[in-house]
């Protein structure tokens, strides 16, 4: 199965991938490693919450181009409000689940 995406809610698009190269691409290709198919108001600090677990317990999703860990915060993911992938929303239960079978736990 392929992985789509749609960015046409995010405000601004344009701007934000001139300012932020290769976010974008990093947070689609990070909701399949962490389950969660959108990223809306509601969700924010899940997200921030399951890639800042990913990054401690497994290896961080997202780089900056010197190879240090990109610090995830709500600040950070609130500008990409809108961004959609086809990828199923797994609950807590699930994500901890698979984070375990990851790490050997």
């Amino acid at each position: 199965m392929s992985l789509n995406w749609n960015a046409e809610k995010v405000p601004d698009l344009d701007r934000k991938r001139q300012e932020n190269p290769g976010v974008l691409d990093c947070l689609i290709w990070a909701s399949l490693s962490i389950g969660m198919g959108e990223i809306a108001e509601k969700n924010v600090k899940e997200w921030v919450y399951r890639l800042r677990r990913h990054a401690f317990e497994g290896k961080p999703l997202i780089l900056n181009r010197d190879g240090s860990v990109y610090e995830i915060t709500e600040e950070v993911l609130r500008p990409w409000i809108g961004l959609r992938t086809n990828v199923r929303t797994i609950s807590n239960a699930a994500f901890d689940k698979i984070m375990r079978k990851r790490t050997n736990r």
